[in-house]
């Protein structure tokens, strides 16, 4: 299973469950949380995830327990043995199982990398990931545009990535997983 989770407090989880046999997507658990602005997650809000208050309001979970402990009903029905997040130490904190990294490629390295052009992509065209989609009026009601001292490869890179997104980022780790490791883990 991939993980993501996107907020501090957080707002937007998502896991990706997959078959070990093959590798394919089994199901996507992708949901959203209505939490108070605190002043901790403002600059995030605008500059991050930029998730919308109003759809937050309409389609989230009241509250970050409540997202919490729908995932665990949804994962509690998963054959899962093993759990990965790029660098998880919130998702670990927050959903309180284990979680193994998947440490992604520095940002230089990682702009050039199959599974981050595929994940950039599939987010800059709102395609589905399993049963799950996101779209970027979710993200962009917030997000303001960085402004970049210099034209460092590491800042173009995530310029460029935009928005973080759980599901398209848990779904990069995902991919990056396959390409990687999948043939030593299986």
């Amino acid at each position: 299973m991939f993980i993501d989770c996107e907020g501090e407090p957080v707002q937007e989880l998502t896991a990706i469950e997959v078959r070990r046999s093959d590798f394919a997507i089994v199901d996507v658990f992708h949901a959203h949380a209505n939490v108070p602005n605190r002043t901790d997650d403002l600059w995030s809000r605008k500059h991050v995830h930029g998730l919308d208050l109003d759809f937050l309001n309409d389609h989230g979970f009241p509250s970050e327990n409540e997202l919490c402990a729908a995932f665990h009903v949804w994962f509690s029905k998963r054959n899962s043995d093993t759990n990965f997040a790029n660098n998880p130490g919130k998702e670990i904190k927050f959903l309180n199982i284990p979680i193994a990294n998947v440490e992604l490629p520095p940002w230089v390295e990682r702009a050039n990398c199959p599974a981050h052009r595929t994940a950039l992509t599939f987010k800059k065209l709102q395609t589905p990931i399993g049963n799950a989609a996101c779209f970027s009026n979710i993200h962009a009601r917030y997000n303001l545009p960085r402004k970049y001292d210099n034209d460092d490869a590491r800042w173009l890179a995530k310029k460029e990535w935009g928005y973080h997104c759980s599901l398209y980022d848990a779904y990069e780790a995902y991919l990056h997983f396959s390409h990687a490791c999948v043939p030593s883990f299986l």
